[in-house]
């Protein structure tokens, strides 16, 4: 029985090979290609930038903080009070978020700030502002505010 079976395999491998007929295999590329303008797939679309986390508002406190204390920030950089960076909380400070935009939102203003230190005195959702970028929300005098902020 084996040596019927093993036969009838040979036989069908040569019968493959004479015929010249090859099994075709077709392969998709993973390269990026140009979309049609009738192309309406996932893989022409524009891709979203960041999570839906980075997208989502979080609220939190805000204060402000001298930032020319002469020493860098956790990101290394060195600002001026009149910059417009802040320092993360640091529950919510990764060194990924170094130099990322955040949108910070409190009563009807919105201003555009610049990741450049993290903040260990600030609750979870809470931002220290430079100077510079509060006082765009509020004066100095208020101190402590509650806004939203999400990463632009």
């Amino acid at each position: 029985m084996y040596f019927t079976k093993t036969i009838a395999a040979t036989a069908l491998l040569l019968l493959v090979q004479l015929a010249g007929a090859a099994p075709t295999i077709e392969t998709t590329s993973l390269l990026p290609r140009e979309p049609s303008s009738e192309d309406t797939s996932l893989a022409a679309r524009e891709p979203l930038r960041g999570t839906l986390i980075d997208r989502a508002a979080t609220p939190g406190t805000f204060t402000y903080y001298n930032v020319e204390t002469g020493s860098v920030g956790a990101c290394g950089s060195r600002n001026r009070n009149t910059d417009m960076v802040v320092a993360m909380a640091s529950a919510d400070f990764k060194q990924s978020n170094c130099f990322r935009k955040l949108r910070v939102k409190y009563n009807g203003k919105t201003i555009l700030v610049q990741v450049t230190d993290s903040c260990p005195g600030c609750k979870k959702g809470g931002l220290d502002l430079s100077q510079g970028a509060f006082k765009q929300l509020a004066n100095l005098n208020v101190g402590l505010i509650k806004g939203t902020w999400e990463f632009a």
